[in-house]
């Protein structure tokens, strides 16, 4: 049952509106009307099964247990004739997966950002409480700088039982240590592992690791040596990036005591503030063999996925066993990742900005896709293959009408052969009927040149049992990059 605006939740706290959902439940705005203050009020999602609904109180005891100016503050948790609530502190601000994104973060401000969250995690490690999982979006930037670490849906406490169904493992995998995924004890050390990789991202702009599947990741957590800074930022000093290879080493005893004493370590290695470490931000990686790369923004849940390319990996050994347990636990909580994930770099079309060139090769001809698609999959299909540079493949998925608007074959390739990444936080079939479908999308299109941020829809037209985008409806926001001609 969706909560409408103005419902009154526990008797005193009325909702404002809905701030985000996630994978166990969806966070409205409300006004607690007794204290006369905005609250984060968290409702766990209908239907939920009886684990998921046993973590939710342990988030709300655990959050409960931690009073720390870093922490995200829990202020009550209550029955409700619409479920059970978690009513939090309200952190007005933004995530700093967004602040990654964006890339306007200061040298300061990472430094910051990087030790506070330290300290965060500093104190719940000294109460007893292993986070299990740190990541960007779980780390919200006030806009005074403050930093709240929050979400903690799958954190566990010492000396208490974990909550978990059988064979399945929480976490999100680019940031899960090799002793998390291979389903064992897990202490201090993989939150320390975490913000390693946190910070590989914070420095570098790119994650520490990355593949085409969580499987993939999980393998190459295991099995690979972990990420040098280097790779992704060229101009990062040695000792940085030695010190984030300690962080993310495979065995717990061998990285950093504590979170903060990892982030020390990276602070002097990289230098005084100032001296200019930080303030060279690292280039677009180097042209590389292009590889999906498949990205999950939430432990249970998927709230956005994004396509780029990525690097690819020769050499890689055979996982451990363990690894196969935690293959079967994805499927139960990333089943519906992967699924997205196969159809979820739905971005804008950028036909109003073609270019011209001198030779134009003959378009492919028209081909119905290989295997039923469903009409978002079949957006979300054209904008993977079209960052994976597969034009002929991409070009497949498109009917006459689209490909007028995208001025021919020529065209479309001269519109997106700039196109380095796609995030899109809405890909959704609104209409279906037996010939024609209508998917709305929302989307963040990243080009070497320019960010484009778009929204609309896309007609659709059944071929066979294939589905072919007829025409596209969008508008976008264009910003161009520092530099860009």
């Amino acid at each position: 049952m969706a909560v409408s605006e103005g419902a009154l939740l526990a008797g005193r706290y009325r909702v404002v509106g809905r701030l985000g959902s996630g994978g166990m439940g969806t966070v409205y705005l409300a006004e607690d009307e007794r204290l006369g203050r905005q609250v984060a009020v968290k409702r766990l999602h209908a239907e939920s099964p009886e684990d998921l609904a046993l973590r939710f109180q342990r988030e709300a005891e655990l959050g409960a247990s931690l009073n720390h100016p870093n922490v995200v503050a829990v202020y009550d948790a209550a029955p409700d004739d619409y479920g059970v609530l978690i009513v939090m502190e309200y952190v007005e601000g933004r995530t700093l997966a967004d602040a990654i994104r964006a890339g306007d973060l200061s040298e300061a401000g990472r430094r910051r950002v990087l030790a506070e969250t330290a300290v965060a995690l500093d104190h719940a490690h000294s109460v007893g409480v292993v986070h299990r999982d740190v990541k960007p979006a779980n780390v919200l930037l006030r806009p005074d700088g403050v930093v709240k670490l929050t979400d903690l849906g799958i954190a566990t406490a010492a000396e208490r039982e974990q909550i978990t169904r059988t064979g399945a493992l929480l976490g999100t995998p680019s940031y899960m240590a090799p002793e998390q995924l291979e389903g064992e004890p897990t202490g201090p050390a993989a939150d320390v592992y975490a913000l390693a990789a946190v910070a590989f991202e914070v420095l570098s702009g790119r994650k520490a690791v990355i593949g085409r599947s969580p499987v993939e990741i999980a393998h190459r957590v295991v099995a690979e040596p972990p990420s040098d800074l280097r790779s992704a930022w060229p101009e990062a000093p040695e000792p940085a990036a030695a010190v984030l290879m300690r962080g993310m080493a495979k065995a717990p005893a061998e990285r950093p005591q504590s979170a903060g004493a990892l982030v020390g370590e990276l602070v002097e290695a990289l230098g005084p503030e100032g001296e200019g470490a930080l303030d060279t931000r690292p280039a677009p990686a180097a042209p590389v063999e292009e590889d999906r790369t498949y990205v999950e923004e939430e432990a249970t849940g998927v709230d956005a996925t994004r396509f780029k390319p990525g690097p690819s990996r020769t050499g890689r050994r055979r996982p451990r066993a363990a690894l196969a347990g935690w293959a079967a636990g994805i499927v139960l909580l990333l089943g519906a990742a992967a699924a997205i994930a196969l159809s979820s770099s739905g971005s804008e079309p950028t036909a109003d900005r073609p270019r011209s060139t001198p030779r134009a090769p003959a378009p492919p001809p028209a081909a119905p896709p290989v295997g039923p698609r469903t009409p978002e999959q079949t957006v979300g299909d054209f904008y993977l293959l079209t960052v994976k540079k597969e034009f002929e493949a991409a070009w497949k998925l498109t009917g006459p009408g689209w490909r007028t608007q995208l001025q021919g074959y020529e065209g479309y390739k001269n519109t997106f052969d700039t196109l380095r990444d796609v995030e899109f936080s809405r890909l959704e079939t609104v209409e279906e009927g037996r010939r024609s479908a209508t998917v709305a999308i929302r989307t963040i299109a990243r080009h070497t040149n320019r960010t484009d941020r778009c929204e609309g829809t896309f007609s659709l037209s059944r071929k066979g049992r294939a589905w072919l985008i007829a025409r596209g409806g969008v508008q976008c926001s264009t910003r161009q990059r520092a530099g860009a001609a």
